[in-house]
């Protein structure tokens, strides 16, 4: 299964901020290795490939899948995704022998990603081979191996364009090399990805640095600029590594370096959530909680509470208390509601709260007014289904797992319509791949016989901001009363029919 691209909040390209401030310079030089590049026709080709390799395995169409992912290895023999692909094949349609063959391959190949390796349900039929946590070892000990370039943090001397003359010239340079990373992190591996990332925010800001002195109005501290870029990129969704420590390098060299006053509370909440996404425990049970939330905490503690950071660190700090068994969860539910009215307005403290918290965040502020237009063109509300349960359940075609929901959601459907259960989908499509009439065309070749809405706004929509989704597949029951009673997991696959089995 591929990666879903579609991460909210974790990639912020920064304009390039001119002005007086202060200059640091690092005690250690940094230097990454640099990844091939390749034009951007046979990228385009190579992912056209594989999705329709995709495309083709959910036809049920093996072999002509495990052809087309084959062709992609012949495109780019060392990109990222064709090997594993083919191994995702062989796995999602049981075949063990071939599936571990080819993801050894991939290993072989540079592939080194054992966190997409621990929840891609594609290989679910590789992990009951013993062979399986071998090369879950090698993925990780081959991307801890890479990973050490940025343990130090960005570079400190990256070369620029040369020729440059202007901040203009510069402008358009890091623009045309932003979409070619972009268009590469379906190619390149996520350590590749990551050396090229960051070493283009490394000449973003040495060329601010360069040019400052042609803006007296905005503010430029080198400083804060290469720990936002540090800890800007990396998804929310997985642990950071290396990464992490080369952001906790930068922000430690610049707290000890007479900063400045305005943004010390940012560093140190930067500083915060590189100690936590280090290891990005989600639970008590794990080895490395106590030590990371201990070492969340020791930043946070110096954020001021009048700063615009308070409101991201009471996120944390919420979801800190939701992963500590000895606390009852629902005594949170006040302090819940409390943060939600008291920081609505915080992008950023919404944003970890989404993440983080989602389900117990709808919990503690429902009821949410819920009004639409479907894609029939009809006004409905809520209120509509009164007497009945409906899911409401946020996804996307292009996305992999919310796919994977369908057999599920259809079967429920089958067995509950009947007794008046219902189906909102809400779809985070975008209008540029998908419009209207070729989204009815998709769901009814699917058999999606229920209510949907499609206002092409994907991640901006009302429905979705009022739901705080951040991720999906994202599904929520309410009961024949209007009451939630249920988010999440408990939504997905077999528990579907559990939960709603309790309603009837």
């Amino acid at each position: 299964m591929r990666r879903l691209l579609a991460l909210v909040g974790t990639l912020s390209i920064l304009a390039i901020a001119l002005g007086c401030g202060q200059q640091q310079e690092q005690k250690n030089s940094v230097e990454y290795s640099l990844p091939t590049v390749y034009d951007g026709a046979t990228i385009q080709h190579y992912v056209a490939v594989g999705d329709s390799g995709y495309q083709l395995l959910d036809e049920g169409k093996t072999d002509e899948a495990v052809a087309a992912f084959t062709r992609q290895i012949e495109l780019i023999p060392d990109g990222h995704w064709g090997y594993y692909n083919v191994a995702c094949a062989y796995g999602r349609t049981g075949q063990v022998e071939p599936g571990i063959e080819w993801l050894t391959k991939a290993i072989d190949h540079g592939w080194c990603d054992p966190n997409h390796l621990g929840y891609d349900s594609d290989i679910d039929a590789l992990r009951k081979d013993p062979r399986f946590d071998i090369l879950v070892a090698r993925a990780d000990s081959a991307l801890k191996a890479h990973d050490k370039d940025f343990q130090n943090g960005m570079p400190t001397n990256p070369e620029l364009p040369p020729g440059l003359k202007s901040k203009e010239a510069f402008i358009d340079y890091y623009n045309t090399r932003n979409e070619e990373i972009t268009r590469h992190q379906q190619v390149w591996t996520s350590w590749a990805y990551a050396a090229a990332r960051l070493n283009l925010e490394a000449q973003r800001i040495a060329a601010a640095k360069m040019f400052q002195a042609e803006d007296s109005v905005n503010v430029f501290d080198e400083g804060i600029e290469r720990i936002r870029a540090m800890t800007g990129f990396k998804s929310p969704y997985e642990p950071w590594g290396a990464i992490a420590d080369g952001a906790l390098a930068e922000v430690e060299h610049y707290l000890a370096d007479k900063p400045s006053p305005g943004f010390v509370d940012e560093a140190n909440y930067r500083g915060g959530i590189s100690a936590y996404y280090k290891y990005m425990p989600e639970s008590m049970d794990k080895s490395e909680w106590a030590a990371s939330v201990a070492g969340a905490n020791a930043y946070f503690d110096k954020v001021s509470a009048e700063s615009d950071w308070a409101g991201p660190v009471e996120a944390w700090r919420i979801y800190f208390a939701l992963t500590d068994t000895t606390i009852d969860n629902e005594s949170l539910k006040p302090r819940i509601k409390a943060f939600a009215e008291k920081y609505k307005n915080n992008k950023y403290a919404m944003g970890v709260a989404a993440r983080s918290f989602q389900g117990d965040l709808v919990k503690a502020v429902w009821p949410i007014p819920f009004k639409a237009t479907d894609i029939n063109g009809k006004k409905f509300s809520l209120s509509d289904y009164k007497g009945r349960p409906v899911l409401v359940d946020f996804w996307a075609t292009w996305c992999g797992p919310c796919r994977g929901e369908l057999p599920y959601l259809k079967a429920a459907y089958d067995k509950y319509a009947k007794k008046g259960f219902e189906i909102v989908s809400v779809s985070l499509d975008y209008p540029d791949r998908i419009n209207q009439e070729q989204y009815k065309e998709w769901i009814k070749e699917k058999g999606m016989d229920w209510r949907h809405i499609y206002d092409e706004k994907n991640w901006s929509g009302d429905l979705v901001r009022s739901f705080y989704v951040s991720s999906i597949p994202s599904p929520f029951l309410i009961d024949q009363n209007g009451n939630l009673v249920a988010v999440g997991d408990d939504l997905r696959q077999e528990n579907l029919d559990k939960t709603l089995s309790a309603l009837f």
